[in-house]
């Protein structure tokens, strides 16, 4: 599913998030770059139950984990790229494809965006 120039038609504003070292724990630090607007086409989240066990004589039990499959365009001003972050919806969500799209006369147009979901515990977005 491609955005053409003509169809871009922003229905979102997301916040772009880009990778600026590490913390001493050695978790992933994020800047943020700027608030753009985005045309969300695919947004859907799941709620599953994935099993947990610790080794293999322990008991399985369940717990519930959260997923999201996104997928968006954005304008080329934003110069996104695998692996920054962005804020959607109050989601969290992880750059994992970019693939740019070229109008007729091959000038770049927009950026088409595949996200995932990302666990909010011990992520550290903001940068504090």
């Amino acid at each position: 599913m491609a955005c053409m120039s003509s169809s871009f038609v922003p229905n979102a504003k997301g916040a772009l998030y880009r990778a600026a070292g590490f913390t001493r724990y050695g978790e992933a630090r994020f800047r943020k770059q700027g608030v753009y607007p985005i045309t969300i086409l695919k947004f859907k989240e799941e709620d599953k139950e994935v099993s947990i066990r610790v080794d293999r004589s322990a008991s399985k039990s369940m717990a519930r984990q959260e997923t999201s499959d996104v997928e968006i365009c954005i304008s080329p001003r934003s110069k996104v790229k695998v692996s920054d972050m962005m804020i959607i919806k109050r989601r969290k969500l992880k750059v994992v494809t970019v693939e740019e799209l070229y109008d007729l006369l091959g000038d770049l147009v927009h950026y088409e965006v595949g996200l995932q979901a990302q666990q909010a515990d011990g992520d550290n977005v903001y940068g504090d």
